[in-house]
């Protein structure tokens, strides 16, 4: 892999394995986290249904706990819909942006967002692609 195609699928290889270890770990995690809290959950709910069933009786304890827990469920499924439709909002914005930006900008914007990582990784080649790009341009101002 010594041409230019081996050395960028190196670069994006080296970048997506760190990041499926992280994936991996972060779902581990995430796992014990559901765990831990699905078993909060229920002794909280437990404990609330013993501390209502020694005031109003086991049925009506019963009925407290389901209804509580149906506004909670409306309630996080409301907030949850508000947010998806903000994200939303944001995004189409977003795209009536990009698509009002010129694409000589955005491929400006996308080179320079890359730069500091290329810089950083592979400073030579960085050095080699600048003084291409700076032979192109003073190429093209001086057949002008």
């Amino acid at each position: 892999m010594g041409d230019a195609a081996g050395h960028i699928l190196s670069a994006l290889m080296g970048r997506i394995v760190p990041q499926a270890r992280a994936v991996q770990r972060n779902a581990a995690g995430g796992a014990f986290i559901v765990l831990f809290m699905a078993t909060a959950y229920v002794a909280l709910v437990v404990a609330a249904w013993f501390a209502v069933a020694n005031i109003y009786g086991p049925v009506n304890a019963s009925m407290v706990i389901a209804a509580g827990s149906l506004v909670l469920c409306l309630l996080a499924w409301g907030i949850t819909h508000l947010l998806n439709r903000q994200a939303e909002r944001r995004q189409l914005e977003m795209l009536r942006l990009r698509a009002s930006v010129s694409p000589e900008l955005q491929l400006a914007e996308t080179a320079l967002g890359i730069l500091p990582e290329l810089v950083r990784n592979k400073p030579v080649l960085t050095l080699a692609c600048v003084a291409l790009a700076a032979f192109a341009v003073t190429k093209s101002t001086k057949s002008k």
